[in-house]
């Protein structure tokens, strides 16, 4: 379809500012020979896909749209593009009219209007962490009276919605439309895995036992907080908490810790070694809640997710240029039982902060002193008789990737050094790292991938209990003097990052 006399706008990320683009609009639309009511839905169906983008946005000072008015010959064709989380909007929930006079839910109302408004809305997700959304609208128009049976009512007033009280209970497959849901409300606050966005990918989850769910629900079954245990691997002895989100009309009652208690008991009736948890460093309140729960860092992951809204913070100004494009993450553990004894075998540069990590997890002592010699014999006999065996892990639209070296071999050094290179060509923001501390040989060749341009990151513990000594590789700044961290441990992870990055 050729488009012509083609008018281009780059708007600030800001609702105050759409008017400029309206009234851009509103011009272009009348000279193509729209009419009043016609041109009404039109700025509808704009100011719903520049709300829309501003939500799924990142939420910065320099955050930006480009809208593209175009002719056709069959009419006018509206672009919208803007960068944001990579959700895929047509797996996404979909407006309930029901769920809105019900609940007062209004999840998936601006791409419901955005489709009523015009001919054809279609949303697209770009590369680089793009989106884009496309409007078109037909000349000749038909009256929008047709479509008036389609607009949703009004949602309820806050004055109007009593403030419910919620009880825990385990979550199933049927729940799944109101746990997307419920995501999708906290996002602009939250960030999660993409999985837990998808209704259907929820209930695959919950059916197949990869997540054990526990769910707030109010007398009348509206479900208004959620959270997680997600198993990596089946028959692991650890297993992540996550996915936990309490709506804002149940914060300050104390269910935050209610649920992480639920998943703890679930945890140790089915006889979990320990949970893990992520906690973003771009605010310290969720870094806060989880150490409350008893979790302790263990590892210090940069640029491991992408960028969510901006968090105010009425305590510090930070400058929009010293903000990091992708969010650090700690890890923080917590352990049920004593996990199984072995001897481990750290590179002599980092004992002592591996050392210190194992005190404030409350890991007991098992790193084995060996001499250098030693070392050396252990892993020229490692690298000789055994055959390579890494797993990779890939996230393209999250911008990250997971390798763990499962045996050492000849080849190792190169074949990681190659991933990287290709990984890097890929526009892979982070590379982690992950070698075995139960193997001699990792204590003398975390050397050679530190000089690839990996370096320290932490402890990270396979599902089967398996301790790594966890290493990172940045494509890009690192961002360091962006992350907010809250306790004093984590200032110290912190800031021996700051040494061995350098």
């Amino acid at each position: 379809m050729k488009i012509h006399d083609i008018v281009f706008i780059r708007i600030p990320a800001k609702t105050r500012i759409l008017t400029t683009a309206l009234g851009a609009l509103r011009e272009y639309a009348a000279d193509m020979g729209f009419d009043e009511p016609d041109i009404s839905w039109l700025s509808l169906a704009l100011e719903e896909a520049f709300c829309h983008a501003i939500s799924l946005g990142y939420g910065g000072e320099e955050d930006a749209l480009r809208v593209v008015l175009g002719k056709t010959t069959l009419g006018l064709q509206i672009t919208l593009t803007s960068k944001g989380v990579p959700l895929d909007d047509e797996a996404l929930p979909q407006f309930d009219q029901q769920r809105l006079n019900a609940e007062g839910d209004m999840t998936g109302m601006s791409a419901f209007l955005m489709r009523n408004s015009v001919d054809k809305a279609t949303f697209t997700i770009l590369k680089n962490n793009r989106r884009k959304i496309t409007l078109f609208k037909r000349l000749p128009l038909t009256s929008p009276a047709s479509d008036a049976e389609a607009y949703p009512k009004a949602p309820l007033s806050g004055s109007e919605t009593p403030k419910p009280s919620a009880t825990i209970r385990r979550a199933d497959h049927r729940d799944a439309q109101s746990i997307s849901r419920l995501a999708l409300r906290a996002h602009g606050s939250l960030l999660f895995n993409t999985d837990i966005y998808y209704p259907n990918r929820i209930s695959e989850m919950l059916a197949q036992g990869e997540m054990h769910s526990v769910v707030l629900e109010t007398a009348q079954g509206e479900i208004l907080g959620h959270g997680a245990l997600v198993a990596d691997a089946p028959g692991g002895l650890l297993e992540e908490m996550t996915y936990g989100i309490v709506d804002k009309r149940l914060r300050g009652k104390n269910y935050s810790k209610e649920l992480v208690d639920a998943l703890l008991a679930d945890a140790q009736q089915r006889g979990l070694h320990g949970v893990y948890a992520l906690a973003v460093c771009n605010h310290v309140l969720s870094q806060r809640s989880v150490l409350s729960a008893g979790f302790r860092e263990s590892a210090l992951l940069l640029a491991a997710s992408p960028p969510s809204r901006s968090w105010a913070r009425p305590d510090k100004a930070v400058r929009a240029e010293v903000e990091p494009e992708r969010i650090a993450n700690l890890l923080l553990s917590r352990y049920l039982k004593t996990l199984p004894e072995t001897v481990l075998f750290p590179p002599k540069r980092h004992e002592a902060m591996i050392r210190r990590i194992h005190e404030h997890v409350g890991c007991v002592e098992r790193i084995q002193r060996i001499s250098g010699q030693e070392k050396m014999q252990c892993r020229d006999a490692e690298l000789h008789t055994k055959t390579m065996r890494i797993d990779v892990e890939t996230d393209v639209r999250e911008g990250w990737a997971w390798i763990v070296v499962l045996e050492y071999g000849r080849q190792t050094v190169a074949r990681i050094t190659g991933h990287l290179r290709q990984l890097s060509d890929q526009g892979i923001c982070a590379v982690y790292l992950m070698l075995p501390l139960d193997v001699p040989a990792t204590a003398t060749m975390t050397e050679d991938f530190e000089e690839a341009g990996f370096f320290f990151s932490g402890i990270t513990f396979s599902p089967e209990g398996r301790e790594h000594l966890a290493l990172q590789y940045i494509n890009g700044k690192p961002g360091l003097n962006a992350v907010e961290v809250y306790s004093p441990f984590a200032r110290e992870l912190l800031d021996y990052l700051h040494i061995v990055s350098k």
